[in-house]
């Protein structure tokens, strides 16, 4: 179930519309702030090990320490 909510946050990540995009800028507001944010080649939750990029797109991911 896992991998199939990965594939479908980045395909919306692709091809989002101006609204899923607003919304997903809101998210990535909030974990920028957030202390379990990470860094290496790319931003990642360091909780759950996910891609901000995707993740912020996800339907049902939510941030595993409910900021949103």
């Amino acid at each position: 179930m896992q991998l199939i909510e990965i594939i479908d946050s980045w395909a919306k990540a692709i091809n989002a519309t101006k609204e899923e995009k607003e919304f997903a800028n809101v998210r990535y507001v909030i974990c920028s702030d957030c202390e379990n944010k990470k860094m290496a080649m790319f931003e990642y939750c360091g909780l759950c090990g996910c891609a901000l990029k995707g993740k912020i797109f996800s339907k049902e991911g939510a941030c595993p320490i409910k900021k949103w």
